[in-house]
């Protein structure tokens, strides 16, 4: 579908109220709060949440009241709506509830790697939490993780997975199913923390 150049100015008003302090009408297909940037990015509140060709289509509004629902959910539990949160972690959030012991811990949208020895947590704030038989191990970055570790990589190579790799990181597995901890519900996910007796407040430290 070719954009009309009236779409196009459209949105280009859009992304100039989106990006001032505060995000204000018109709203995307009358939902509240949600609007759309020049490059197709879908907003919420000014905050990317995700990406449509053409996301002033109306076959798209039902998709987009979904997100909202997402989105308000999400905020209900002092969780911040983003691409991550709304889209990528959204099977383990959605069942979150405020009186769960272990709604603090999902509110930084850790990341579980390993490194063969201990589970790594990185938060949504890039910070790494290495945590083993109780011992605990706080990194600001990844590059510092790298640099305690002795371990060579190039600090200006931007692609970040390439870092993950270098560090030995891989994503644990659920034991006896042998999948991957992030790709199951939430239960399995708390049950898999509590077996390796990860504290529920291990990063709000």
């Amino acid at each position: 579908m070719v954009a009309t150049n009236a779409v196009l100015r459209k949105s280009e008003n859009v992304y100039q109220r989106v990006s001032g302090a505060e995000s204000s009408g018109p709203w995307l297909h009358g939902v509240e709060h949600m609007q759309a940037d020049p490059a197709g990015n879908i907003l919420w509140k000014g905050q990317k949440i995700e990406y449509y060709r053409s996301p002033y289509d109306s076959c798209n509004a039902e998709q987009f009241q979904g997100l909202a629902e997402r989105c308000l959910f999400l905020e209900g539990l002092g969780i911040t709506p983003n691409k991550s949160t709304v889209i990528w972690h959204w099977a383990l959030l959605k069942d979150l509830s405020v009186d769960n012991p272990w709604l603090d811990f999902f509110k930084h949208n850790p990341t579980i790697w390993t490194n063969g020895e201990a589970l790594v947590f990185e938060t949504e704030k890039r910070r790494l939490v290495v945590f083993s038989d109780n011992n605990i191990e706080l990194f600001e970055d990844i590059d510092a993780y790298l640099d305690s570790k002795g371990i060579e990589y190039n600090p200006k190579d931007i692609h970040y997975y390439k870092l993950v790799k270098r560090a030995g990181l891989t994503v644990p597995l659920i034991p006896d199913r042998r999948i991957p901890v992030g790709c199951t519900d939430l239960a399995e996910v708390i049950s898999f923390l509590e077996d390796n007796k990860v504290p529920h407040d291990l990063l709000s430290a």
